[in-house]
């Protein structure tokens, strides 16, 4: 089966701060009430021991229940699976497969904006 490819090891630095990012929050709409990232931290040993999907759907049934562990670990697989390919491929500049979130609207042009002056011209 395809989930059962260790995918930790594949990411970035910038990469996993930015899945670490998108897991809390996401935990965050699961649980609202834990503000604390016990939980995410543990979400990030787990890829990091490479755990599969169902193991790590199975750890987290405990904290979030059993549709919602399974709902958080696709979501989870799908997220590190576009980072994935985001990293080993060319860059996306705009990844049409995320949701904009408000804080994504004032994105930095450092990345890709490389033919020195005019590259930073905002529209």
């Amino acid at each position: 089966a395809m989930s059962a490819i260790p995918i930790s090891q594949k990411l970035s630095g910038t990469s996993e701060t930015m899945v670490r990012n998108r897991v809390q929050s996401k935990l965050e709409d699961y649980l609202p009430a834990s503000t604390d990232s016990v939980l995410c931290d543990y979400v990030m040993v787990m890829l990091g021991n490479m755990k599969t999907k169902e193991q790590v759907s199975n750890d987290l049934e405990a904290f979030l229940g059993d549709a919602e562990s399974t709902e958080f670990t696709a979501w989870l697989w799908q997220l590190l699976e576009d980072v994935e390919r985001r990293d080993g491929g060319p860059p996306v500049v705009s990844s049409a497969t995320v949701k904009p979130a408000a804080r994504n609207r004032s994105r930095s042009p450092v990345r890709g904006g490389g033919g020195g002056r005019g590259g930073r011209r905002s529209r």
